[in-house]
């Protein structure tokens, strides 16, 4: 029978010789079971002949058992099979996995491994207790944007996408690894393209004013030099030592390597402007006389930073 049930009649029913069941007219398939012993559970059924049991009335109050009837309903249209009805799953959670497998391996064998099993912990902590099975693609997805969107802590900004994905790929990762100790058959995450930020390619064009302080930074360090070499060659005078080349250098064989060096590394200035017949070269072993290097001071054009690597860069003419 179909009732519009409420606190007080759940209370009032009684136990019979037989086991009986009342439905609940507000939440369709919320059932109230009365066993002849007078135990009273929920049960909650999304199709015919499909059920679970929620929980004893004693626990489970009724307004929290239609919520959850309700919210396996939803699972049931969505996705053919709500959460509660699934099996339980073998897989360790992710907080076990890291704390009895994970951590001790990457501490041992990867570099700075201790920092990937804290990282686990500290992005993904609201999903501590999930099961390694229960991460998916659909869940990842969700996921980021979720964590594109929400501050960090420490900056009061979202992360970059860059990060973001770096987070993903270190789950995978861990995932992988779960799957040769054989603790789940297939990593969840596999084959999942994690796209992260754009290259970061910087080619601009030097203005003046860059080029102007450039050159003077450059300027003054090559001074700078030139007196040192200068005050360096009365100290190897005096000691009857061969010097430092003055203005000009003349490369032979038998030429020491640091006197090749410490000339060139006071003569930086003309670096920008460098010309030579096979296109922009810096202070290499290509350039073995001074004759060939074009030194002019006039800006025949604007000059093009090139970024080779995040932390090196070189000026060259375009």
């Amino acid at each position: 029978m179909r009732v519009q049930l409420t606190k007080r009649q759940v209370e009032t029913y009684q136990p019979q010789e037989r086991p009986y069941e009342v439905r609940d007219a507000q939440v369709r398939g919320l059932i109230l079971r009365v066993q002849p012993s007078g135990h009273k559970a929920w049960i909650v059924s999304w199709a015919h002949g499909k059920r679970r049991t929620i929980g004893p009335t004693t626990a489970i109050p009724l307004d929290l058992a239609r919520a959850q009837a309700t919210h396996a309903i939803a699972e049931y249209l969505q996705s053919g099979l709500p959460r509660i009805g699934q099996g339980k799953s073998h897989a360790p959670t992710l907080q076990d996995f890291i704390d009895q497998r994970y951590r001790a391996w990457a501490t041992l064998e990867l570099k700075r491994g201790h920092m990937y099993a804290n990282l686990l912990e500290q992005v993904f902590a609201e999903h501590l207790d999930d099961p390694l099975t229960g991460f998916n693609t659909a869940w990842a997805d969700q996921w980021l944007q979720l964590r594109l969107s929400t501050p960090t802590g420490k900056t009061k900004s979202p992360p970059t996408r860059s990060t973001a994905a770096r987070d993903l790929a270190c789950l995978r990762a861990a995932l992988s690894k779960a799957v040769s100790w054989g603790l789940i058959a297939t990593n969840p995450l596999f084959g999942m393209r994690i796209k992260g930020g754009q290259s970061r390619k910087v080619v601009r064009y030097l203005s003046l004013d860059e080029e102007a302080r450039l050159r003077t930074v450059m300027a003054a360090r090559d001074r700078h030099m030139i007196a040192a070499r200068v005050s360096g060659n009365r100290w190897r005078a005096l000691r009857q030592e061969d010097l430092y080349p003055a203005e000009s250098l003349q490369v032979t064989p038998s030429m020491s390597c640091r006197i090749y060096a410490r000339f060139f590394a006071c003569n930086l200035a003309p670096l920008p402007s460098l010309h030579t017949d096979d296109g922009i070269t810096g202070l290499g072993s290509a350039v073995t006389t001074q004759s060939h290097i074009s030194c002019s001071t006039q800006r025949p054009h604007a000059h093009k930073v090139v970024r080779l690597t995040p932390k090196r860069r070189r000026y060259a003419c375009k």
